[in-house]
């Protein structure tokens, strides 16, 4: 009889698992009604810089991540403006400009440069310069000269900030960042890690103003920018030797030989000729200078060199400019327009370019900037490992254009794992650092890479994080202009965030082919989000498990929209529109696979879904698959409508020209003992100075965790200060329990007078963390009439967990709650329990509509001793949800191991066919 009722349990679970979730398969709706969903759907994308409710204190803030998580509908008018600017700045080649707006795009402050103050050819020239050169060109020349030389102590200045010592150490370390102390060849060591290096690194690039730097890169700039203007009259110019001129410890090398073998360093190299080799620094600081300019008047060369090399500023700022093309690059590490601790720009005016090397270049950037721009296409991009090719972590900014496409991108070595040093991360990929624990330790955010493809025909092949991807508070955006292009990714590409990070693909162009692996094609996970956007038809898109319009882990967001028909996708489970079912039911994802157009091909029997052209699916409430013709007459224009021209943000954001108050990438500077005078200055503070505070006590902090401030202060008045200092309070307070009077949070709550649902979430989840007995009733209003519904799941947990003869009538009506969040907070807070009353509403909820609730009823019932709950745990594994599988050990099959002394790993029917043998007699471990 028993077994009977077990098998009954089982299939009514079956039946509860689709009826519950509403996953549907059908025909389209009328044209209103469709067009209702799809904004629908695009209107409840949550805000999603919600790293305070996960307990990280992230450093290295990027205004650009913070806006794009804060408003993911702005990210594709984000992508598509900066696009235009890269167009309409490149059109006329002029460096200065387009290094401005796109340092300005990167949400770098910048500041007023005058053209005529920077060059200035002063009318006293040297004697040697005239006899070497006609007398306008050596004024010219000289004029340069003075300009470079003023630069270089700009840049001297604001690195002077730094020790020898300290540069000595950089120098001698650069590696470790990534690697910890790990051997060159070994895997990363940084994504999740206890490495010490991070904070290490960050506190040397915390005291420099790259801001600044970058203002002196575009001075820089100008320089190489006349240049170029000037370019036919220095193509007359005649040396019957290499000019050389050296002033104040820096050097000047002219020369105007072609088909030659140049092996001389300089700070300021001039090629006038071609065809030559060059094993020098080539623009690049090679840890030995400041400040490196090198201008190539005619192409066709080959360069070679090791590290920070062919404009890299590695400590400094390094720039090679090609008036032309048709050059071959050749390094080791860390060139080819990298910024590392400073700012690295390579600029090749003509196409048919070659770059090789091994990690990080080909516009790589970690605490800088970099750019990587190529006028005319036909290049190839070659980095054996990978970490180019628009790569960057912690405040770095880098951007690698190519005008006309024809050209070809490798990163990394396929099958190596994104984990090894061969994994990728490039081609528009970054990634920050995750403390392991994070929890009042420091994490770090990514960077933005953008990636910008102005013409079609180019092949791009990476493993991981690339294409369009990012993790941890990192972006990644790529954007194509043009048709017949082929990606190919290992997995976790192509319009993809994980961990807090935003990825978009922006394709305007047809006949393209995607090879996306797993988890890719707009897909994201944990409080991300993952958009690919097609505008035109024709295309191939190939993904594996999870891809292609998918999510998983709390609150991220998938999107895939194609825009024209003809399309043919392949895809495994989990993937278009279908989400992996979280751990909880407050962790839900949510996905969008859009297509407008006709005549496309959809595999069969993948899942339960049936899809095909003019049909919808999915999963009610959390994800939409649909295909119809058109949305109206003007499908890509309606569609794009729905997007934000500007952020819905409560702070200041301008791409285009900056805004005033950005504190971004400026030092952090501090004292410890005047930590309680910043604190104090948080009320008076705007956004953004109260964001460089937050950082400032923090890195405070973590150096010294001796350092205290107080921030009681902000708890006293919750209603009227910003959302984000009460939040900067409540996890201050976390830290701080014997600090912390909650008098004034509970009198709002009370008052219902929190105008910010997410402030009043945090306050509720203080409040809940510090229970007292006088809570409870605030607790019990909360759980039974609050607006939000995972508001009275923190206050419903807190009841549970704090269970007693006060709150027991309460939670009584709570497993009566029309709220699956509620009664799944009371199954899940009354686990382990002392109160003998616990039993008892545990066992009340063995038969809820929802299998999360009884799965937890039934664990909860395990733990308190009785095995009837072992039946009910068993039952809802007819359902795969995250943490039925290892979940990095977070399962439960390990929760079952650990109160049933039994072990069968992963398998769900050993465990169902052990049950079977033996629950008649079984004693549980811990209530024999």
């Amino acid at each position: 009889m028993k077994l009977l009722l077990f098998i009954c349990v089982l299939l009514a679970a079956a039946f509860l698992i689709t009826f519950q979730f509403s996953s549907y398969s059908k025909s389209r709706e009328s044209s209103a009604e469709r067009t209702e969903m799809i904004d629908h759907f695009l209107q409840k994308i949550p805000s999603l810089p919600r790293y305070v409710e996960g307990g990280y204190s992230p450093l290295g803030r990027s205004p650009v991540i913070d806006v794009l998580l804060a408003d993911p509908l702005y990210m594709p008018k984000y992508a598509d403006a900066v696009s235009k600017l890269i167009k309409n700045h490149s059109q006329f080649n002029h460096v200065f400009s387009l290094g401005t707006s796109l340092l300005l795009a990167g949400g770098i402050p910048i500041t007023q440069v005058s053209r005529e103050k920077i060059l200035a050819f002063p009318r006293k020239v040297p004697d040697q310069f005239l006899q070497a050169f006609p007398s306008s060109t050596a004024r010219k020349i000289y004029g340069y000269w003075v300009a470079f030389m003023h630069i270089q102590q700009e840049v001297e200045t604001i690195l002077n900030v730094l020790s020898e010592e300290e540069k000595s150490w950089i120098k001698e370390n650069y590696n470790r960042f990534f690697f910890g102390s790990q051997e060159e060849e070994a895997d990363y060591d940084f994504f999740t890690t206890e490495s010490p290096y991070p904070l290490k690194f960050f506190n040397l690039a915390a005291r420099i103003d790259l801001a600044k730097l970058a203002d002196c890169a575009r001075k820089l700039s100008l320089i190489a920018e006349d240049f170029y203007q000037c370019r036919e009259e220095f193509s007359h110019v005649i040396l019957e030797e290499d000019f050389i001129w050296e002033e104040s410890n820096l050097k000047l090398f002219i020369s105007q030989k072609s088909y030659a073998t140049h092996n001389e360093n300089a700070d300021f190299f001039i090629d006038l000729g071609g065809y030559n080799t060059l094993h020098t620094n080539a623009g690049g600081t090679a840890g030995a200078r400041l400040l490196a300019l090198h201008i190539d008047l005619k192409g066709h060369n080959t360069y070679h060199g090791q590290n920070f090399v062919q404009g890299s500023g590695f400590l400094g700022i390094g720039m090679l400019v090609s008036c032309a093309g048709n050059n071959v690059y050749h390094a080791k590490s860390y060139s080819q327009g990298c910024g590392f601790f400073g700012v690295g720009f390579l600029v090749n005016l003509a196409g048919n370019n070659r770059f090789v090397l091994n990690f990080g270049g080909q516009s790589f950037a970690l605490f800088g900037s970099s750019i990587l721009w190529n006028k005319e296409g036909e290049n190839e991009y070659l980095a054996n490992q990978g970490m180019a090719q628009a790569a960057s972590s912690t405040l770095g900014v880098a951007f690698l254009i190519d005008n006309q496409g024809g050209s070809s991108y490798t990163a990394g070595v396929s099958g190596k794992r994104g984990t090894t040093r061969y994994g990728g991360i490039g081609q528009g990929g970054s990634s920050g650092v995750r403390a392991d624990p994070w929890l009042s330790n420091p994490s770090f955010y990514g960077g933005l890479s953008f990636l910008y493809l102005g013409g079609g025909f180019n092949k791009l092949k990476t493993v991981w994080l690339g294409q369009g991807s990012a993790y941890f508070l990192g972006a990644g955006i790529v954007v194509v202009e043009g048709s017949h292009n082929i990606f190919e990714a290992d997995y976790d590409a192509q319009g993809q965030g994980l961990h807090l990070a935003a990825g978009l693909v922006l394709k305007k162009g047809e006949h393209d082919i995607f090879k996306g692996g797993w988890g890719s094609l707009g897909v994201s996970g944990d409080r991300s989000i993952g958009m690919l956007i097609s505008i035109g038809g024709n295309n191939r898109y190939e993904g594996t498990n999870q891809s292609m319009g998918s999510s998983r882990k709390p609150k991220s967001v998938g999107v895939f929209i194609q825009l024209g028909g003809q399309n043919t996708y392949s895809f495994q489970k989990l993937s278009n529109a279908s989400l992996q079912f979280p751990q909880s039911p407050k962790e839900w994802s949510s996905a969008l696979f859009l297509e407008v157009g006709r005549d496309s091909s959809y595999p069969a029997n993948v899942d339960e879904f049936t899809r095909g052209n003019d049909k919808q699916w999915g999963i009610e409430n959390h994800s939409l698959g649909i295909s119809i013709p058109s949305l109206n007459e003007h499908s890509t224009e309606a569609l794009f409508a729905k997007f934000h021209d500007f952020p819905q943000t409560s702070f200041l954001f301008d791409p285009i020209h900056g805004w005033l108050s950005n504190t971004s990438y400026q030092p952090l500077i501090y004292k410890p003992e005047e930590a309680q005078d910043l604190a104090q200055e948080i009320l008076r503070a705007n956004y953004d100075r109260r964001r460089q505070i937050y950082e400032t006590l923090d890195l405070m902090r973590f150096n010294d965790r001796t350092i205290e401030y107080d921030l009681s202060y902000l708890l006293q008045d919750p209603v009227n200060i910003a959302e984000d200092a009460f939040n900067y309070a409540v996890l201050w307070a976390l830290r701080n329990k014997d600090k912390a009077d909650l008098k004034e949070i509970k009198k709002a709550l009370n008052s219902e007078s929190f105008t910010s649902e997410y402030s009043r979430k945090m306050a509720v989840s203080l409040v809940g963390t510090f229970w007292t007995p006088d809570a409870t009733p605030l607790l019990a209003s909360i759980m039974l009439n609050d607006q939000s519904e995972e508001i009275r799941y923190y206050a419903a947990l807190s009841l549970a967990l704090h269970l007693s003869a006060d709150s027991i009538g309460i939670l009584e009506q709570g497993v009566k709650s029309d709220s699956e969040l509620v009664r799944y907070a009371i199954a899940k807070g009354l686990q382990e329990s002392p109160n003998s009353s616990a039993l008892r509403l545990a066992t009340s909820l063995f038969h809820d509509d929802s299998f999360y609730v009884r799965r937890a009823a039934g664990l909860t019932a395990i733990s308190l001793g009785d095995k009837k709950g072992v039946s009910v745990v068993l039952a809802t594994l007819q359902y795969e949800t995250l943490d039925t599988e290892d979940n990095y050990g977070n399962n439960i099959y390990k929760q079952l191991s650990t109160y049933l002394g039994a072990d069968f790993g992963l398998d769900k029917q050993a465990w169902i066919n052990w049950w079977n043998q033996v629950k008649e007699d079984f004693q549980l471990p811990l209530h024999q």
